[in-house]
């Protein structure tokens, strides 16, 4: 994600020629960090995929810029890419606006329609918009808790800075925890607010990230913004293809599932696992610079 990399405080071999002035691409390796800069940074550690995919990478731009006048390249704009279900997908940045204040947009039309059919008033929307933020507190102290019972087991592992050599099973562990907050908050709030303002209030949290890295970070935007778009619209469709109550009965909320977290790692399970790694990447206060 090259909007990580730009956030990242640590350097690369490339950012003098950024600092001067250059234009190029910048290409490493993100997953495995641990073995980055140890003994065990090796042949026999490297990925052999990854390095097809490397040489593929630069087998194809050469050949895309071989024959290209350099001096004739530049955007003003970045392009959003990333894979889901296996299938690439990239639009330019122009868009990425558009869709924030569309998903945000979608959240609202969805809210009015579940008002109109008293699945839920705005104090109840709101009371559990702002309790939303427990989940997402609880989350971070559970994840924090988990690495701190797993450094005074294994009190190497604090020297690590969070790069584990096998980390999948504690990313399964602080998802299975987030997942556990967001059930119970959603469970303790849906009799006294119900479904309805549980689930829009977590989309409405998705649509508000959505602007906030729209302005921040462009390229992560597509992180809350596309949850947050599709979920509104598949509950909207939803709700308007029930047939309407009888006079005097109220309409039930489509799904009595809870809503989606006000978190987008799960939806993106590829590229929430390379936002893992990248991040654990700026984590340890010894890095030093990488060579990319």
């Amino acid at each position: 994600m090259v909007q990580v990399y730009r956030l990242l405080p640590n350097n690369t071999d490339f950012t003098p020629l950024t600092q001067a002035g250059y234009t190029g691409m910048n290409f490493a390796y993100i997953q495995n960090s641990s073995h980055y800069h140890t003994a065990t940074d090796t042949i026999a550690n490297l990925n052999p995929g990854s390095l097809q995919h490397h040489g593929s990478t630069m087998l194809a731009l050469t050949r895309a810029l071989g024959g290209t006048d350099l001096r004739a390249l530049g955007s003003g704009h970045d392009a959003t890419y990333f894979r889901a279900l296996g299938v690439m997908i990239t639009y330019p940045g122009q868009l990425t606006w558009p869709l924030a204040v569309l998903a945000l947009l979608a959240v609202a039309a969805l809210a009015l329609p579940a008002r109109t059919r008293r699945l839920l008033t705005l104090p109840r929307l709101l009371v559990a918009a702002v309790s939303a933020l427990l989940p997402l507190i609880l989350s971070a102290a559970l994840a924090q808790g988990l690495w701190a019972l797993l450094a005074t087991w294994r009190p190497a592992y604090d020297l690590m800075g969070g790069l584990l050599h096998h980390p999948r099973p504690y990313q399964a562990a602080v998802a299975a925890l987030s997942a556990a907050a967001v059930l119970g908050w959603h469970l303790a709030l849906r009799r006294a607010l119900g479904s309805a303002a549980t689930a829009i209030a977590g989309l409405l949290w998705l649509a508000a990230l959505g602007l906030l890295c729209a302005w921040l970070a462009p390229g992560a935007a597509f992180l809350f913004t596309l949850p947050a778009l599709l979920g509104a619209l598949g509950w909207l469709a939803a709700l308007l293809l029930r047939r309407a109550p009888p006079a005097g009965h109220a309409c039930s909320w489509p799904w009595p599932a809870p809503p989606p977290p006000p978190c987008s790692c799960p939806r993106w399970p590829a590229t929430s696992s390379t936002a893992w790694d990248s991040l654990s990447r700026a984590s340890p206060p010894s890095c030093s610079p990488c060579s990319c």
